[in-house]
């Protein structure tokens, strides 16, 4: 028998930016970015018997833990999820399931946060969920989030973030116009309105990547036709079918229409090319400065307690380090895994949603609330 121990400070707090930086030197309570105030946590040594990770004293995992799909399974998160739940089975005490639910429509993610509040399980720890985080954060700031759902920023727990994500830029390959980012601006400029962009909507982080790639190329968004068309699967077959002619998505669902000659790239977010498309040029590259680029992290409710919170995130943490699920998630071309902990997670939305902020206001899609 193999017993492997980890010593891991149980997250007292989720904090903001600011208040991370502040803590380096203070042993102070912290407040959560959106959660309440809580007394610091006496630390948490993990213990792993014969690879699998044991419960906390109070008896948590005592039943399956879900993994809840707020879109397709053929969604980037949806295959993130199942990558998550094949490897978390190896760690966890626990059976670890996976479930669908493509049938959320207006803001997938919070009505998927809403169902977690409202269940006990989900409050106790039993359910989490992807969280796409400029897509996601953008929503609360381009629309009643909140008003629609009965959640926002306050009632999210972020767990672990898990990667880094890319957005391919394409377009349908039978269009007038060569597969360059150029031609396409070319084209938009001498035919305004008539370039038909199929998008998600308000708040969409793929739209948000795209209309800020075209400001930053002198293109307005009054000189395209964006088309609210659905999920990144939606988006992609439809520009592949030639209902529209650009899309920006993940490549997971563009991938197939690729591969069969239906759809070419155009353009990559984040640093360099990738090592799959060699001459696929990056935002940069076309001449965007500092392009937004986004991250997959898991979640759940605030009213997970802090012990239970940093069980998850050691989960995932043994997940995001397991080799076998690097190779599957590096198989997808663009995917960089990470493992960033809970606090350090959502430092990095509160800087999201400052950055976010700015485009929208740019964009001209903020909605105060």
């Amino acid at each position: 028998m193999r017993v492997i121990h980890r010593r891991v400070a149980v997250p007292a707090v989720m904090a903001t930016a600011a208040l991370v930086l502040a803590a380096c030197g203070d042993d102070e309570e912290s407040v959560a970015a959106g959660g309440e105030t809580q007394a610091p946590a006496e630390d948490w040594e993990p213990a792993y018997v014969d690879g699998v990770l044991q419960p906390l004293p109070d008896g948590y995992p005592e039943e399956k833990i879900t993994i809840v799909v707020p879109d397709d399974a053929t969604s980037s998160e949806g295959v993130l999820s199942l990558h998550v739940q094949q490897i978390a089975e190896k760690y966890a005490p626990v059976p670890v399931d996976l479930e669908i639910r493509a049938d959320f429509e207006s803001f997938p993610t919070w009505e998927a946060l809403a169902a977690i509040n409202e269940s006990e399980e989900g409050r106790n720890g039993y359910i989490i969920n992807p969280f796409g985080t400029v897509g996601s954060l953008a929503d609360t700031m381009a629309a009643d989030v909140e008003g629609a759902t009965g959640v926002n920023v306050d009632d999210l727990r972020v767990i672990a973030g898990l990667e880094k994500t890319r957005w391919f830029m394409a377009q349908c390959a039978e269009v007038d116009w060569d597969p360059t980012v150029e031609d396409l601006v070319d084209y938009i400029k001498e035919n305004p309105g008539e370039v038909r962009y199929m998008g998600q909507g308000a708040g969409g982080g793929v739209d948000l990547g795209f209309f800020s790639t075209m400001k930053a190329l002198g293109v307005t968004a009054d000189e395209l036709n964006a088309i609210p068309i659905g999920g990144v699967s939606e988006q992609a077959t439809a520009t592949a079918a030639c209902e529209g002619d650009v899309t920006n998505t993940g490549i997971e669902p563009q991938l197939p229409h690729v591969q069969a000659g239906r759809l070419a790239l155009l353009m990559v977010n984040g640093e360099g090319r990738v090592e799959e498309y060699p001459d696929v040029p990056t935002a940069e590259e076309v001449g965007v400065e500092n392009p937004i680029q986004s991250g997959r992290q898991m979640v759940t409710s605030t009213e997970v307690s802090p012990e239970r919170v940093a069980w998850l995130a050691e989960l995932l943490r043994a997940v995001s380090e397991d080799e076998e699920y690097i190779a599957l998630r590096e198989a997808i071309p663009g995917v960089e895994v990470i493992y960033e902990d809970t606090e350090t997670a959502e430092a990095n939305n509160e800087v999201i949603l400052e950055v976010t902020d700015g485009v929208l206001r740019d964009l001209g899609l903020r909605v105060e609330s």
